[in-house]
């Protein structure tokens, strides 16, 4: 045979086995990697395509380039679980990052494959449903209009093509903020410390999140109603842009919160000489 002949068979079988190659991925398995690089920040760069045959047989694809940092995970299950990129469900969390991020598929099967795929990366069944059901509680949630945060926040969703507006509100507005989202925090994770407990009681396969009923609810509008009041009140603004309040009313919104806020503003500590005060310090978006 031909050198040019040789060429064109090599061609055309490489042409008919790479798409049966790719439909035989088995079903609850992943495809070879995924290859990671920093990308910084807690972000990570995938530099290879990365995908999950889950066990009905869908195919859930993360193209190379994509970076994922782990955000589809809600900071308060970060406590118990240890971020995004630790343990055996890494895999898992690009995945669920990746679907959160392009809302391909719903919210409910996005959590869904999260769970699926923390089975098949070896986390242990009870691993796996306390942080399926903690994404389920307290994760993005989305429709072809509106997006919105767990299964308490339908209340303050927001129109899709409205998520990329940028905060303009003043000093204060976004202190008060700051101080609601902290108990919320604080409220969320005791709620998914429930969930856990829940889980270990009654073992991963009786339990079903979808018929879980928190035992406290939380209600952001009267939070943020309160923590303006707080401010409005005892608050000093300084020509610095810090928000000074007394430390015994800011640990009333922040003592059970033992992760940093971020976003809008930075809650931290400072002490002097006989009087101690918490700073909220104030960043520009």
């Amino acid at each position: 045979m031909k050198r040019r002949d040789l060429l064109k068979s090599a061609v055309t079988a490489a042409l008919f086995v790479s798409p049966t190659s790719i439909l035989a991925q088995s079903r609850n398995s992943f495809s070879a990697g995924p290859l990671l690089l920093p990308a910084g920040g807690q972000n990570m760069r995938l530099m290879e395509s990365f995908s999950y045959r889950d066990p009905n047989g869908m195919l859930w694809t993360v193209p190379a380039g994509y970076v994922s940092n782990g955000a589809s995970i809600p900071k308060s299950l970060w406590s118990f679980a240890g971020g995004p990129w630790s343990g055996d469900y890494n895999k898992a969390a690009i995945i669920h990052d990746r679907y959160c991020d392009t809302k391909a598929r719903t919210w409910e099967a996005t959590h869904l494959v999260f769970k699926y795929a923390m089975l098949a990366n070896g986390v242990s069944s009870m691993d796996a449903e306390v942080k399926y059901s903690s994404v389920f509680l307290a994760g993005p949630r989305w429709n072809d209009e509106y997006i919105w945060t767990g299964f308490w926040g339908w209340p303050n969703r927001v129109r899709r093509r409205l998520m990329a507006l940028t905060d303009i509100d003043a000093p204060e507005t976004r202190a008060a903020q700051t101080i609601a989202r902290s108990r919320e925090a604080a409220w969320e994770r005791a709620i998914l410390d429930d969930v856990q407990k829940s889980v270990e009681a009654s073992g991963p396969a009786a339990f079903d999140i979808r018929s879980y009923t928190p035992p406290t609810t939380f209600d952001q509008q009267v939070a943020l109603n309160e923590a303006s009041e707080v401010v409005k009140a005892q608050g000093i603004l300084t020509p610095q842009e810090q928000l000074l309040l007394p430390q015994d009313e800011l640990l009333k919104y922040e003592r059970m919160t033992a992760l940093p806020v971020d976003d809008p503003a930075v809650l931290s500590n400072s002490a002097t000489l006989g009087e101690i005060e918490a700073t909220i310090q104030l960043q520009q978006m």
